[in-house]
């Protein structure tokens, strides 16, 4: 999870009741940019999207009982990825509550942001995993 405070890409995060926000800080040393490409290191548009589901599982249910929930992807609408995040860089991951689905799933705004400039913007379905917790 990146939200852990141990992981090196991790800075900050600030949680309200339906959004959140995360600010993460890529030095261009990271795994993920060797094969992202190695002469141009980009961010990949997949991992926006995970911090985003990173963001907002900050402020959706995550236990009940003993069962531990992991929110996952459903379905993706409206989704533009404007810019390339290229690094070293900072990104603000923004993630608000903003409907449910008929199943009570919720529906989430999107917006990944760097120096105020929108890179990635849209609409996402979440649906949970759900697990026991021994």
């Amino acid at each position: 999870m990146l939200n852990n405070k141990n992981d090196p890409i991790f800075k900050s995060r600030e949680v309200l009741e339906n959004s959140a926000v995360m600010y993460f800080q890529f030095t261009g040393t990271e795994p993920i940019f060797k094969a992202h490409f190695q002469t141009r290191p980009i961010l990949p548009g997949i991992f926006g999207i995970e911090l985003i589901i990173e963001t907002a599982s900050l402020f959706l249910d995550k236990t009940n009982g003993n069962k531990r929930i992991q929110w996952q992807l459903d379905s993706i609408s409206n989704y533009r990825f404007r810019k390339f995040a290229e690094p070293p860089c900072e990104l603000t991951s923004k993630a608000t509550l903003i409907d449910k689905d008929q199943n009570g799933n919720p529906v989430i705004s999107s917006v990944i942001t760097q120096d105020n400039v929108t890179l990635q913007i849209g609409i996402l379905t979440l649906k949970p995993l759900v697990y026991e917790v021994q």
